[in-house]
């Protein structure tokens, strides 16, 4: 609970927006990245899946915003990359495994709290899973045909 001062008197707020120190959130990243790279295979498989999904939904509607020629080059060039953020924000929300956060164990493995072959065994199950991940979205708009009538491939 954060304080706040009010004539010389400390009275308790509802919440503490005190912001963490550099100290604490290289300690937040590392246990969270240690964390990640301990899951099990399958559950880092399954969650790389989803984010290669999700960041793949997010890039195929902006490349869909990007060429579709009702949408001006300005609009198109606002809005793209708000669709391709919204991959990301998917992603988060849900948890899912994405190759770029992965990094973040580097610092697990830099405090030697994770050994090199765990690290480097997360980031290829989690790359791999990406890209399948991605493979099967791409497949999907591409059969469906939404891709093909826009001209994009």
């Amino acid at each position: 609970m954060g304080l706040s001062e009010e004539n010389g008197d400390t009275q308790k707020t509802g919440i503490d927006l005190d912001a963490y120190d550099p100290n604490q959130v290289a300690k937040r990243v590392m246990k969270i990245g240690v964390k990640k790279t301990r899951y099990p295979a399958y559950k880092t498989m399954v969650l790389g899946l989803m984010g290669g999904c999700f960041i793949s939904f997010g890039a195929l509607y902006e490349i869909y915003i990007m060429a579709h020629p009702d949408i001006g080059l300005g609009t198109a060039t606002i809005l793209g990359p708000l669709f391709y953020a919204v991959g990301y924000i998917m992603a988060f929300i849900a948890g899912a495994e994405i190759f770029t956060t992965n990094n973040l164990s580097a610092m697990g493995l830099a405090s030697g709290k994770l050994s090199f072959w765990d690290v480097s065994k997360n980031w290829t199950i989690v790359l791999f899973a990406n890209f399948i991940g991605a493979l099967f979205i791409v497949t999907l708009f591409y059969f469906q045909g939404w891709l093909t009538s826009m001209m994009v491939l």
